[in-house]
């Protein structure tokens, strides 16, 4: 399965962004979610369905190149607006572009929108009690 339709296999809609964490020797990029809902209805859309719900877990980005925020100084951490993929290459390489759009929330309810773009190989899930061990 590519990245992008993997991606449309997780349901993140309502779901919160906890933290990003970045292991630039191992190379990947986590984006910690509330709860993750797999999308296992033919429709393709995900109709509550919550027996393969991942508390706290990840949304890995394996291979990683690159990454940026924008704007930069926000913190991502509130709603995840949307997370999309599409192929990209750098210097030659085959790679995917993740866009993931995440709200930033301050102490007074003002909200901006964050824009989180990564350059990487693959994508998978991940529990938080099970690290290492890619979901896909």
């Amino acid at each position: 399965m590519s990245p992008d339709e993997f991606l449309e296999s997780i349901y993140l809609g309502d779901r919160a962004c906890k933290g990003v964490y970045i292991d630039t020797w191992g190379k990947t990029f986590r984006l910690q979610v509330d709860t993750i809902s797999r999308v296992r209805n033919k429709s393709g859309e995900w109709k509550y369905y919550a027996d393969e719900d991942i508390v706290d877990g990840y949304v890995v980005f394996d291979g990683l190149r690159e990454f940026r925020f924008d704007p930069s100084g926000p913190l991502p951490n509130d709603f995840i607006n949307a997370i999309q993929a599409c192929k990209s290459t750098l210097n030659g390489e085959s790679l995917y572009e993740f866009s993931i759009s995440v709200s930033s929330g301050d102490e007074v309810g003002n909200s901006r929108e964050v824009i989180i773009t990564i350059l990487a190989t693959d994508c998978y899930l991940e529990e938080l009690n099970r690290p290492g061990v890619p979901i896909r």
